[in-house]
Formats: C-alpha cells, sequence, structure tokens
C-alpha cells in the first residue's frame, strides 16, 4: 500500500532480506531450519544471551553517561544511547575495534547488536572487550561529534533560510 510504501522509499534499506529467495537462498534457509531446531542449538543460544546480558551490565555502569541500557530478545540486542551523534559515533568506532555494528534507523540513539548465534561461548568476552574499548573512544568524542552535528544542523536551517525555502 502507497502510505507503507513510502518508508521503503525514504530509507530503502529500511529491510533487508537473509536469503533473498534465490535457489541457493533456499537451500540455506532449509540448513538454517535445520540446524536452528535441533535441541542443543536453542540452549546454547540461551547461553550466549546470558553471557552477553551480564557483559553489557557491566559495560552500562562502566560507560554510564554513554551506554543507558539495553533491550534484547536471544541475541538481538538494542543498545540504547545518550542521543543520536551516539549512535553513528558507536557504529564508526566499534568498526575501528573490528565490531559490525550499525544504528538502528527508526532510532539513531540504539545500535543494534546482532551476534552471530553460531559463535562460541568465549568468544563473547572478545566482543565485550572490543565493545568496550568502542564505547570509551565514542564517548571521549561525543562532545565534539554533538558539536559539528549541532553546526551542521545550524548550517542546513541558514541555507534555507537564505534559499526562501524556509
Amino acid at each position: 500500500r502507497k502510505p507503507l510504501n513510502k518508508l521503503f522509499e525514504q530509507n530503502p534499506f529500511a529491510h533487508i532480506s537473509t536469503f533473498g529467495g534465490s535457489e541457493l537462498g533456499c537451500r540455506v534457509g532449509m540448513t538454517v531450519m535445520e540446524m536452528t531446531t535441533r535441541p542443543d542449538f536453542l540452549e546454547h543460544v540461551h547461553q550466549l544471551a546470558e553471557k552477553f546480558a551480564a557483559g553489557l551490565n557491566e559495560l552500562r555502569s562502566r560507560h554510564a553517561s554513554f551506554f543507558t541500557g539495553f533491550r534484547q530478545d536471544g541475541l538481538m540486542m538494542g543498545l540504547q544511547l545518550t542521543n543520536e551523534t551516539s549512535g553513528l559515533l558507536l557504529s564508526k568506532c566499534a568498526f575501528d575495534n573490528d565490531l559490525l555494528i550499525v544504528f538502528a534507523g527508526n532510532d539513531e540513539s540504539v545500535c543494534q547488536l546482532l551476534p552471530p548465534l553460531v559463535m562460541k561461548l568465549e568468544q563473547v568476552d572478545w566482543v565485550m572487550e572490543r565493545l568496550d574499548r568502542a564505547m570509551s573512544s565514542a564517548r571521549k568524542r561525543l562532545p565534539i561529534a554533538n558539536v559539528l552535528v549541532g553546526a551542521s544542523k545550524l548550517g542546513g536551517k541558514i541555507s534555507s533560510i537564505f534559499s526562501g525555502s524556509d
């Protein structure tokens, strides 16, 4: 429907497909279904989720002025940060520390942490160590990033005033 399609026109990356509907994607999807329905698989995911929750709680206490909370459903986690600038900044700092996390398209103050379901339990410590470094770096850079973002928004308002569009 047109009202719903407007979201995808404004942000074509709001929805992505894991298996993409191709023949190969269907085979991969079937293999994933077989793996994820094994009894021990879900137990492993629960253990990973518990370890991530403990690590994130520790990071939240260490970086309370930057990392204000998190939402979690299994290994789908949303890291709530202080403002919209923080999401972009943490995404960049995480990348610099070998982690791929992105800010949420519908709320740029939230970063998505989506580790693989098949990772090893001991790898959670590696992720937490790098996320800690990324948060430290982002927290230090946030004041200047806020100034730059504010100046950019102000610049846009000023240019619209001079162009007569506002």
